[in-house]
């Protein structure tokens, strides 16, 4: 019985030897912090690009329609070709134009012996009338033949120019500097005026324009910035141009009109800026905005929680807003200081 006391007493002796040990060691473990590295959070510009799909054209596209009807006797240019202004593309059959020119000129000399022929007649009815021969109505009469054969004329000079016209527009000729487009029309082809396919067209691409569309909203929201649109147009940055393979052109231009009508049916503004000579198809519009700087590791947050005593990961993205075609994100207050990430883990009660 004795044996038995001794030995409960000296394990209950030795257990409370052991508690206090075993509650340093675990305040111990509570009182310890681990560091954590930070980075500073601070507000500085940053450039956002937005992009818009755009028809890049020449200064000018024109269709080249013949003038008259005719069948084409002899092309001068090949596809693709620069021309100058006044070159002669191609050649329609002249010879009902050349014969039609040859009846105006035979109607301006006939027309001519009449104005003659009443010039006479005028002159001997004023040498009767001033013998007091003939009445004044004969003389009236006289003078109103005159008249009428002027009128005849001139209409057979109009007649004439216009055949000349007609003989000149055999030529089909550029009316700009530019490149020729495709030739659907060859030798033998009948062509006229009212074809429904140009017979060529004529590119001036020494300066070549960009066109996009914006939306209204985003034009008053533009218009509220500048103030205006003739400020919007001088204040706005250059365009760049980003062609298929994405890669960026190196030249840039401006934006030179703003359409003040929006289209009715898609509620777009159309914008005209000059760029260099391509053919992509996307231009890229850039402005600046303020907007905080992203913090590492994809943009996540990471925050410690003092009262609760736990830091962590949190996969919260900041709030966002939606300008456009354009994201602009805003963070936390400026100079705020932020752990980095770092595994999720409890720590205190």
């Amino acid at each position: 019985m004795n044996k038995q006391f001794i030995i409960t007493n000296f394990a209950a002796f030795a257990l409370m030897l052991f508690l206090p040990t075993g509650c340093r060691q675990a305040d111990g473990k509570q009182d310890a912090v681990q560091s954590y590295r930070v980075i500073k959070v601070a507000a500085s510009p940053v450039e956002i690009s937005e992009s818009y799909s755009a028809a890049i054209r020449g200064r000018q596209d024109v269709d080249i329609l013949p003038q008259i009807s005719g069948r084409i006797i002899r092309l001068k240019v090949k596809e693709g070709e620069r021309v100058k202004t006044g070159q002669v593309l191609a050649v329609i059959d002249q010879v009902p134009y050349r014969a039609a020119l040859r009846t105006a000129q035979a109607n301006v000399s006939a027309a001519q012996a009449k104005v003659e022929t009443a010039r006479i007649e005028l002159r001997g009815k004023q040498a009767l009338f001033d013998e007091k021969v003939i009445s004044d109505y004969e003389l009236s009469l006289a003078r109103n033949q005159l008249a009428v054969a002027c009128a005849e004329l001139e209409q057979a000079k109009a007649q004439e120019s216009d055949a000349r016209n007609n003989l000149s527009y055999t030529e089909i000729k550029s009316p700009s500097n530019g490149v020729v487009g495709t030739l659907p029309y060859r030798i033998g082809a009948l062509v006229g005026p009212n074809m429904a396919q140009p017979f060529t067209v004529v590119s001036d691409n020494a300066e070549m324009y960009a066109y996009f569309s914006i939306s209204e909203n985003m034009l008053r929201r533009y218009s509220a910035r500048y103030g205006s649109i003739d400020s919007m147009i001088a204040g706005t940055p250059e365009v760049g141009l980003q062609l298929n393979d994405g890669s960026l052109y190196k030249a840039k231009g401006r934006i030179e009109t703003v359409s003040g009508v929006v289209d009715p049916v898609t509620g777009t503004v159309q914008i005209k800026s000059p760029v260099p000579q391509s053919r992509p198809r996307t231009v890229e519009w850039q402005h600046r905005q303020c907007h905080p700087s992203k913090p590492e590791n994809g943009g996540r947050n990471h925050s410690h929680d003092r009262h609760r005593g736990t830091a962590g990961q949190d996969y919260r993205l900041p709030s966002e807003k939606r300008t456009g075609g354009s994201r602009l994100s805003h963070g936390g207050p400026p100079e705020r200081r932020q752990p980095v990430y770092r595994k999720r883990r409890s720590f205190g009660r």
